[in-house]
């Protein structure tokens, strides 16, 4: 009965008449929607995918409800829980652990081939647990990262600033574990790993603006300033800014930009877990269509202070054009006409206009309906 309920109304929207064709384009969107799509955070009660596209697919004019329709079969990149997990899971044994025991040769003058006698070293435990976990957001998801390693839980702080009391427990319980443990090296972090979950333009992160550096980075540099100063991470200390998801743009971006700020080598390294392609993004030239509609269905009202740091956001964030959804929110990276949702906004540019609700909608951070 759902299903013959979604193909009817997506007959009426799309206005299919040619029957088989209706029924395959319906079985791949139930599929999607079983498999990934209906588990989207960014959906309220009784709204799943089906009816969320329905509804996104009437606000567009006829011509045009076929087009966005084959972005979403055939170019949308849609990220779910499961397979976020699961890249989390690989990162400790693919991309820290070879970089503490790369670390750990160095300091025992070994070749980084005699993994087995290094990771028995007291010098790769000891660079092992004086390593400091630091999440940048709520997409760090430091709990997943945690059960995955051999770290213990008192390495891992969700935020990127540590007020002086937890700084200074985290340093206490350092020195316990070491002492404990027989382990060389002095109570003192000597490596910080700074997590987030996806860059898109890079601009969050890091940009020149007013004259000064600005972004999540600057503001990790300073802070580990002070934790230096107070004796909780050492002065040689390097920080390692590790990303489970990049795209192509902002890993050229951050690259560049952190040279310019003085974020080099060994002091600060940036790390992907996973980068997207150069070809990721959509193009004018590639998906002419689309792209049209993006500009065409793009609200003047839905740009602000905040969009306005990387330009214009018709096609996304810093002009990303991401076709990419992640299950627990769209990156606004992405187009605005997939995301954007005026349903709780106080102030509307045209009274005269629908409200426009995306298909994936957005919990936005800085959001007209939240002041």
């Amino acid at each position: 009965m759902k299903a013959l309920l979604a193909e009817k109304l997506l007959a009426e929207v799309t206005g299919i008449d040619d029957l088989s064709r209706l029924t395959e384009i319906t079985q791949r969107l139930r599929t999607l929607a079983d498999v990934k799509y209906d588990d989207y955070d960014g959906y309220g009660p009784g709204v799943r995918f089906m009816e969320s596209l329905a509804l996104w697919l009437n606000e567009f004019k006829d011509e045009h409800r076929e087009p966005a329709l084959k972005f979403i079969l055939n170019r949308l990149t849609y990220i779910s829980g499961t397979e976020l997990d699961h890249l989390v899971s690989t990162v400790y044994k693919d991309m820290l652990r070879p970089k503490l025991l790369e670390a750990a040769a160095r300091q025992l003058m070994l070749p980084t081939w005699a993994v087995t006698r290094i990771a028995k070293s007291a010098e790769f435990q000891s660079i092992q647990r004086r390593t400091l976990i630091l999440g940048m957001s709520d997409g760090a998801r430091l709990d997943k990262l945690r059960r995955a390693s051999q770290l213990s839980t008192e390495q891992f702080h969700l935020v990127s600033t540590l007020d002086e009391d937890k700084a200074m427990d985290m340093k206490s319980k350092l020195g316990e574990a070491l002492r404990e443990r027989q382990l060389p090296g002095e109570a003192k972090f000597q490596s910080v790993i700074v997590v987030d979950d996806f860059s898109g333009s890079g601009t969050t992160m890091l940009r020149f603006d007013d004259d000064a550096w600005k972004g999540k980075l600057p503001k990790i540099q300073r802070h580990i300033a002070d934790l230096k100063l107070n004796g909780v991470v050492a002065q040689d200390a390097s920080v390692i800014v590790l990303l489970y998801l990049l795209t192509h743009l902002a890993k050229c971006q951050l690259i560049s930009r952190m040279q310019e700020a003085g974020l080099t080598e060994p002091d600060f390294t940036l790390i992907a877990a996973h980068t997207f392609d150069e070809d990721f993004p959509l193009t004018e030239e590639n998906d002419g269509e689309f792209w049209g509609i993006c500009a065409e269905y793009f609200r003047k009202e839905w740009a602000n202070q905040h969009s306005a740091l990387a330009g214009d956001l018709s096609h996304g964030f810093g002009g990303s054009a991401l076709p990419l959804i992640i299950h627990h929110n769209a990156p606004n990276n992405a187009p605005p006409i997939l995301w954007k949702d005026e349903s709780n906004e106080s102030v509307r540019g045209d009274a005269t206009q629908r409200e426009w609700i995306g298909v994936f909608p957005r919990h936005e951070r800085h959001h007209p309906g939240r002041p």
